[in-house]
């Protein structure tokens, strides 16, 4: 697969993945993410290995949470041979337990091709900022 191809595919499953927990369909996530997935937030101590727990944090989401305001900015997609990353800014406003939150970070996912498919491996989570929403 060409490089820009590559980057093509690696935006679509990120944009895939982000659709599907959006959506509430938090479940579907894994078929896109690999068995041995990690998740680190270093700003919440946080480190959740392997799909069971990774798809668990969606799940709650899903269930407790309704989102408001969604949106992704500045961008980066980078793909050799058999790896890629995809960083990119958010921002969120959602409401939970009757409290509406603003959570702004950055996400950065890094991919894998395994068997002609790409694979998320790891999730990170920097410059997390949660607060009240007005």
């Amino acid at each position: 697969m060409a490089e820009n191809a590559s980057v093509s595919a690696i935006r679509a499953l990120i944009d895939t993945i982000n659709g599907l927990w959006r959506s509430g369909n938090g479940q579907a996530i894994g078929d896109l993410v690999a068995a041995d997935i990690v998740m680190a937030a270093p700003a919440m101590d946080m480190r959740i290995e392997g799909k069971p727990a990774f798809l668990a944090g969606f799940e709650d989401f899903t269930a407790n949470a309704r989102v408001v305001e969604y949106s992704e900015h500045d961008w980066r997609v980078k793909a050799q041979g058999s790896a890629g990353s995809a960083v990119y800014r958010f921002e969120m406003v959602y409401e939970r337990d009757g409290k509406r939150w603003r959570s702004t970070g950055r996400d950065a996912w890094l991919c894998e091709q395994r068997d002609g498919r790409w694979l998320v491996i790891r999730r990170d989570m920097f410059d997390l900022d949660e607060k009240p929403a007005d």
